[in-house]
């Protein structure tokens, strides 16, 4: 995928997002199902997750200190398979990505700022080359290191990941 590419299927699968949970009566939004986490939740878990990446974008230092991809980009599929593929082995949530409760009243809120950190993440890619996106790397916590374009690619999957993850709640 191109960087115009990235950044459509960013926004348009965030918007998804906020789409299903905008739907949401409130106690629907706030429902937590035994275990689980409410739609509030899984948006700001979201958040939590773009806002950082954007930090990192912001600067190439910084970026660089992360050194070089050692291997190419996989593609969309690949990388979503190795993300379910890592989660089934087992996982333990870090804590500054974990929510905390999220009201009805913060949904308008939260919906706005996700969007704008999603808006804010398609616009700084627009400061790397195609080329900048296989090579240099940002670390996820779980998945070890990634290539720019491997980082969008689960960055959008993330978001459908998570809006499933609502729409199970009322299964």
């Amino acid at each position: 995928m191109t960087k115009p590419e990235l950044a459509s299927r960013l926004k348009s699968q965030y918007e998804q997002f906020a789409d299903c949970i905008t739907g949401l009566s409130d106690e629907q939004f706030v429902a937590t199902p035994t275990g689980k986490w409410s739609a509030g939740q899984h948006a700001e878990h979201l958040l939590k997750s773009v806002a950082p990446l954007n930090k990192v974008m912001q600067s190439r230092p910084v970026l660089e200190s992360f050194g070089r991809a050692e291997h190419s980009s996989r593609d969309y599929d690949a990388i979503v398979v190795y993300y379910q593929e890592t989660l089934a082995k087992g996982y333990e949530d870090r804590p500054q990505f974990l929510p905390a409760e999220v009201t009805a009243e913060q949904r308008a809120g939260l919906i706005n700022k996700l969007l704008a950190e999603v808006d804010t993440l398609c616009e700084l890619l627009t400061g790397y080359s195609e080329e900048d996106l296989d090579q240099l790397v940002i670390p996820h916590p779980l998945l070890g290191n990634l290539t720019i374009r491997e980082m969008m690619l689960f960055t959008a999957y993330h978001g459908y990941h998570h809006e499933l993850g609502v729409r199970k709640i009322f299964e």
